[in-house]
């Protein structure tokens, strides 16, 4: 079974998101939604 997360920027179910900074918030996306802010990588 495959396991999903909502992506916070659009709201729909995806297998993998990630993170980036939106507006100056760090929130999980999905790649379609990382192209209204900048992919940042977690440390």
């Amino acid at each position: 079974m495959m396991t999903t997360s909502e992506c916070t920027c659009c709201g729909k179910d995806y297998p993998k998101l990630s993170p980036a900074k939106i507006e100056g918030a760090l929130i999980e996306v999905c790649d379609r939604c990382t192209k209204f802010g900048a992919k940042a990588e977690l440390s």
